[in-house]
């Protein structure tokens, strides 16, 4: 703010004379502020790696009157359930259009079934090839980690796991069947990984990046 009896005809050589602290104490400040929340919104579309599936997300209004108590659905066509690649599958997501928080939980909700579908056999599968074998898998939405492993044998994974390439999928399952052995991340576990996953230094690095590029829409919840 600018003094009332400040001579005015001297702010432009005021502010030339101290160009640089002016640039250097902006970029301080906006460097410090933090940043601006991500934009929510349901995506067009959602590739699922794991079965080489690209699925096309339709908002509609609910089907529902206004006045039923749960106006957020999640319609898939008939047959959606198996593996189709053409023509492209539909996921059609019932919500009111100034609702995306309820759409998108509507998404995760048909998420988690196909990762019902999904996530068991091939962790069964993984678990065969390295004689490691869990007691029990529960599927769940955790909000800060992809997968655990309890010490009474039952590995929980995150429905997101849906949107990981192959290759990581199978490295974070072998990390987690591997602290059925080792519950901890000592050299003896990191030996245990490595036999079935030589790359995993690789994957594990691949694994952190792709978790920050994770949109808004699957971070939500």
């Amino acid at each position: 703010m600018i003094p009332n009896r400040f001579p005015h005809a001297q702010i432009p050589d005021l502010v030339a004379t101290h160009h640089d602290w002016i640039v250097r104490t902006r970029a301080r400040i906006l460097a410090a502020a933090p940043p601006s929340p991500p934009v929510l919104e349901i995506p067009p579309s959602i590739e699922l790696p794991l079965t080489g599936e690209v699925w096309t997300i339709r908002s509609e209004p609910p089907v529902q009157r206004p006045t039923s108590p749960k106006p957020t659905t999640v319609k898939p066509p008939p047959g959606t359930q198996l593996r189709l690649f053409t023509p492209s599958p539909v996921v059609i997501i019932h919500h009111h259009p100034d609702d995306v928080d309820a759409g998108i939980r509507a998404l995760h909700t048909w998420l988690r079934d196909r990762a019902d579908h999904l996530l068991p056999p091939l962790l069964g599968q993984v678990a065969v090839d390295t004689g490691l074998n869990p007691k029990r898998v529960v599927i769940r939405s955790q909000r800060t980690r992809w997968a655990s492993c309890s010490a009474r044998g039952t590995v929980t994974l995150n429905f997101r796991l849906l949107l990981l390439p192959p290759d990581l999928l199978r490295h974070l399952f072998i990390h987690e069947l591997a602290h059925l052995k080792q519950m901890n991340h000592s050299s003896r576990f990191w030996a245990l990984v490595a036999r079935f996953d030589p790359e995993w230094r690789g994957h594990r690095a691949e694994l952190r990046a792709f978790e920050r590029d994770l949109p808004a829409w699957a971070r939500f919840g």
